[in-house]
C-alpha cells in the first residue's frame, strides 16, 4: 500500500534523496516524543525519529529556517505538534531505517 500522500509505497525514495546508512547515528535527545533528528539542508529535508516505536519519517521541502526554529525549540514535542504539523509538509515513513546519506547535517555533538 501506497503512501497517503506520495502516492509512493512507503520508505521509497524521493526527489533524488539518496538512503544509506550514515557513519553516525544521530545521538538522543532531550524529547519524550523525539529519540533523534536529523537535517539534510542541500534536500532541505528533515527526519525524525519518533519513541515508542512510531518509527522514522522523511519530511520534504523543510526550508533552514524551519529547521532552525525546531531545532531550538524549547520543547521539541510541542513545536511539533503545534507548529511543524500544522504547516503539512510532505512525509513518508522510512521502513527499512536507514538514514539519509552524510550529506545531512548531524546537530548533537
Amino acid at each position: 500500500m501506497g503512501h497517503p500522500v506520495l502516492g509512493l509505497p512507503l520508505g521509497s525514495a524521493v526527489s533524488g534523496a539518496q538512503t544509506a546508512v550514515p557513519t553516525k547515528h544521530p545521538k538522543d535527545m532531550p524529547s519524550s516524543v523525539i529519540r533523534a533528528m536529523r537535517y539534510a539542508p542541500s534536500l532541505e529535508t528533515l527526519e525524525i525519529d519518533f519513541r515508542a516505536d512510531r518509527g522514522l519519517y522523511r519530511y520534504f521541502d523543510v526550508a533552514p529556517e524551519e529547521w532552525l526554529a525546531f531545532h531550538t525549540a524549547p520543547s521539541k514535542g510541542t513545536y511539533l505538534n503545534e507548529v511543524f504539523k500544522a504547516k503539512n509538509y510532505r512525509f513518508a515513513k522510512i521502513t527499512d531505517g536507514s538514514w539519509l546519506s552524510d550529506t545531512a547535517l548531524e546537530i548533537w555533538e
